[in-house]
């Protein structure tokens, strides 16, 4: 991933609070990683010294962790995953001090109300309200025609108001929203920090121009990774110019920091830990059947969400009792998927509601995730919430964050049908393993990727606004 020491600090915020971190290391690389750790709460557990050589330390990890301590960031694996899953010894995270918030009032800038974001919007207006602070979330739209399934426009019990937009008719998958009164009712908000959510031209840059006209800190809150980020010098360009205007950043996950860096290396950020979890299931118990029930979950209007690889795999692998249900939209007519319909082991259920899908994960023995399109993908994550194994597509940017191959899940090296073929197999032939993968899936999610943690993570990003903008 393009390790910097800075970067050992956000796994330590995944971390119980029983561990400390020695870094050493040039000025430069210290000071980048100071504002980070002060952000999180993690100053007294981050010893930092000048040095001409670049070492870290872990202290009170698992015995025989292999990244509790080196010399070269060279070394580290490639994801963030294998990093801190390596290290975790279970525990409560860190918590920062939430006195700087008092009297603060924070602005959020976003598009839509969708089911998976009200609760991380919940958490985060009481945590500031009991800080002395408050929140108010600004969104575009109640809904979208294209995906009626996001919108929870009832039952908002955070501060919140609906902008005048429309949809941009733009060649898109999705659709960017103008919004007509932003700054007014900004202006009538007052806000001391402004976050605004993704790179829209147009919402997040009025947003950034009213934060620098009033001189408060202005954010921005990503989930874009390098692999899937939109082409094109214009529109690298202009995510550039408004991440200038910045003072600080939240990225979904490990990839989404590293687009952030790439387009602005100089600006502080943390990460938020996306998720749409607020508790992960019961231990599940074993289900004595003879068929294996796979799941996929997939917008089948979106090309690359990889359906038809796993429906060939499948046909590969016909000595494996198993039945597929896809949840999503539904094939389109004509097309090789409509036609698999008329088997009965796959079935496509069609968009369902959270709760519908949430049971049937429960119901579900392996969750299947080969999608080369998602950013990050909140599917994987309350799969794994339900003590569900997953097979999955490296390219998802969750994974980076949260899987561990052979460890939470299988990850398929190659994306093609006889690769997933065999792991399905595999999966299909060893129970045990199935059900080991499945329970440290969930323990991963429990320990460190709730809306718990994603609502400290966003904390933490708040708390970088004060803290970028103090130092000089």
């Amino acid at each position: 991933m393009g390790w910097r020491l800075v970067d050992l600090v956000h796994v330590l915020a995944q971390l119980p609070v029983s561990v400390r971190l020695d870094l050493e290391g040039e000025a430069h690389q210290l000071a980048e990683a100071r504002l980070p750790a002060g952000a999180y709460g993690l100053s007294e557990r981050v010893g930092l010294t000048e040095a001409g050589r670049t070492c870290w330390r872990f202290g009170d990890v698992s015995p025989g962790s292999a990244w509790a301590a080196g010399e070269s960031l060279h070394s580290l694996p490639d994801t963030m995953a294998e990093v801190v899953e390596s290290l975790s010894t279970g525990g409560d995270s860190a918590r920062g001090d939430d006195e700087a918030f008092s009297g603060q009032r924070v602005a959020i800038v976003t598009n839509l109300p969708a089911h998976y974001r009200v609760p991380l919007f919940t958490g985060l207006a009481r945590c500031l309200e009991a800080a002395g602070g408050s929140l108010r979330v600004f969104f575009l739209a109640s809904g979208t025609p294209d995906r009626p399934w996001l919108g929870a426009s009832e039952g908002l019990s955070f501060d919140h108001e609906f902008l005048r937009s429309i949809p941009l008719p733009l060649r898109r998958r999705r659709r960017p929203f103008l919004p007509f009164d932003l700054r007014r009712r900004l202006g009538a908000f007052e806000p001391t920090i402004v976050l605004a959510a993704g790179f829209s031209p147009f919402s997040a840059l009025a947003a950034a121009a009213y934060a620098r006209r009033r001189g408060v800190p202005f954010g921005i809150w990503s989930g874009e990774t390098p692999a899937l980020a939109p082409r094109g010098a214009l529109r690298a360009a202009q995510r550039r110019r408004l991440l200038e205007r910045a003072d600080f950043g939240i990225a979904y996950g490990s990839l989404a920091l590293r687009y952030m860096r790439s387009l602005a290396p100089r600006l502080p950020v943390v990460i938020g830990r996306n998720t749409s979890v607020t508790d992960v299931s019961e231990p599940r118990k074993d289900k004595d059947r003879e068929t294996l029930e796979l799941i996929a979950i997939a917008d089948l209007a979106v090309p690359g969400k990889g359906i038809e690889v796993v429906v060939e795999a499948l046909g590969l692998a016909k000595d494996v009792p198993c039945r597929l249900s896809v949840i999503g939209t539904r094939p389109a007519p004509g097309s090789a998927l409509e036609q698999s319909m008329r088997d009965d082991l796959i079935r496509f259920l069609g968009p369902l509601s959270h709760g519908e899908v949430m049971a049937a994960l429960e119901e579900s023995d392996v969750f299947l995730f080969p999608s080369r399109v998602d950013p990050f993908g909140l599917a994987l994550v309350e799969a794994m919430a339900s003590e569900v194994a997953a097979i999955v597509s490296p390219a998802p940017g969750a994974v980076a964050d949260l899987a561990v191959s052979g460890h939470n899940c299988l990850v398929v090296d190659r994306d093609d049908p006889q690769s997933w073929a065999g792991r399905i197999r595999e999966l299909a032939n060893d129970g045990d393993r199935r059900r080991v993968l499945a329970m440290h899936a969930r323990e991963t999610i429990a320990r460190r990727w709730t809306i718990d943690h994603a609502v400290e993570g966003m904390m933490a990003g708040l708390r970088l606004a004060a803290i970028a903008r103090k130092t000089p």
